[in-house]
């Protein structure tokens, strides 16, 4: 009797270690030479993401609205604003919110399956987000040259919708792979499992493209794409349109 007594306590004694330790801001400390930041901090970082979630939620939804209820507004570069909307929407809605939670946490409670989606639905958001921004540019391209073809410019836009989400569903594979959780404490006889869900070091190494090429092919995607493909359209549309403006003056001269 004794011996249970003794492995019950050992067990809430363990159990409330660790959930103490969980948290990342206390303002005490739970065990010796580990990071942990004030409460007062947290409070503050919690209040500003709430603020930054709502907001941005808000925000998008305003922007589904106005779109779909005004049929004026459906042109093809509001439909690709409606398209980064709802990656911003998801970012707001799904991503944000798990951030927030390993900011605040150290363990991580949900599973293998909500541990890789979490770090892959970061990578989606960011690729959608960026070949969004680059299909607009490619839209005035488009409308440049075939300034006449409606459709023409709509199955342009409907290959870039499907173009977008599956590219970056397959950009994301690598995170959706190396995500995984890490097991900190497995105690069967007492029930208490804690993992922290990260990318793994080794998952890595094991695939074809290393976590270095793969940070820098993330980088310069996101960041010069889609400013490659808005100076290009930019020069393009400098160049052309005063030499259709020139030929249109001559036309009507000469006619």
């Amino acid at each position: 009797m004794s011996g249970d007594n003794e492995t019950d306590y050992s067990c809430a004694k363990w159990g409330a270690l660790f959930s103490n330790f969980n948290h990342y801001f206390r303002d005490e400390a739970v065990i010796n030479n580990t990071e942990h930041a004030s409460v007062a901090m947290g409070i503050g970082i919690f209040c500003l993401y709430i603020f930054v979630i709502a907001f941005g939620a808000c925000g998008n939804l305003l922007t589904f609205s106005a779109v779909i209820r005004n049929p004026a507004m459906r042109t093809n570069r509001n439909l690709f604003i409606f398209n980064l909307a709802m990656s911003d929407f998801v970012l707001c809605t799904v991503t944000a919110p798990t951030t927030l939670y390993t900011i605040m946490y150290f363990f991580w409670p949900f599973g293998t399956v909500m541990c890789k989606l979490a770090g892959s639905l970061q990578g989606i958001n960011i690729f959608v987000s960026s070949f969004s921004i680059s299909s607009i540019g490619l839209d005035r391209y488009v409308v440049i040259i075939f300034p006449t073809k409606r459709d023409r410019q709509r199955h342009f836009m409907l290959f870039c919708f499907v173009f977008i989400w599956l590219i970056s569903f397959g950009l994301a594979v690598p995170l959706l792979i190396a995500s995984d959780l890490k097991p900190i404490h497995h105690d069967p006889l007492c029930n208490l499992y804690f993992d922290i869900c990260h990318e793994q070091n080794f998952i890595w190494g094991d695939m074809i493209v290393s976590k270095e090429v793969y940070t820098i092919s993330v980088m310069a995607i996101q960041y010069c794409l889609p400013l490659a493909s808005l100076v290009f359209v930019d020069e393009w549309r400098r160049e052309v349109v005063p030499l259709q403006t020139q030929l249109h003056q001559w036309a009507l001269h000469h006619c």
